[in-house]
């Protein structure tokens, strides 16, 4: 059990072999500059990785066999972050990581035009004025909501197209009584 020899230009591997070691040295430079920046933000304001990123940080972790503590550390995230994609991937399979980037609750663009309307027919009306006339109505939105939609950039509302009494099916029975035809 002799000590571990250093390739030698014997072999034709020596400078390779050292250019090498100084990439891997500047790698891991580079990743502790990184690393130390992202340290300074705390863990739950951190940019959220990405559900491709997701699972490669899990195939990662069985690849090095490390624990959720090592895990978490090398990525700088919370042993309770990498928990939970490991029981969203045991549970629901490999999908379960794909979080929708899109709210569930996203109002309509009618919600928006509406608001950007009020605002321009009622120009000196603010955010907290119109989702309390909003609210009135049976809308309920913050004013905070408001105001990122009057921020938003101004769509026009394409309303759905109306069907024509042939294409969904409703006509008259009777004259005088509204009904089904060619079901």
């Amino acid at each position: 059990m002799g000590r571990r020899q250093q390739p030698t230009a014997a072999c034709g591997c020596g400078p390779t072999f050292e250019r090498l070691k100084e990439e891997v040295f500047l790698l891991r430079e580079e990743m502790r500059i990184k690393d130390a920046r992202m340290r300074q933000i705390p863990p739950h304001r951190r940019p959220r990785y990405p559900p491709t990123e997701r699972m490669a940080a899990l195939e990662l972790k069985a690849a090095r066999g490390w624990s959720l503590e090592q895990t978490a550390k090398a990525l700088l995230v919370t042993a309770a972050t990498i928990a939970s994609w490991m029981k969203r991937l045991d549970e629901e399979g490999p999908d379960a990581l794909v979080q929708t980037r899109e709210p569930v609750n996203k109002f309509p663009d009618l919600v928006r035009y509406i608001v950007q309307r009020l605002k321009a027919l009622c120009p000196s009306t603010g955010k907290v004025k119109i989702a309390q006339t909003l609210t009135r109505a049976g809308l309920h939105l913050g004013s905070t909501t408001v105001g990122r939609m009057l921020k938003e950039k101004r769509r026009r509302f394409q309303p759905p197209p109306i069907k024509t009494t042939s294409q969904c099916g409703i006509g008259w029975s009777r004259p005088g009584i509204l009904g089904t035809c060619g079901m």
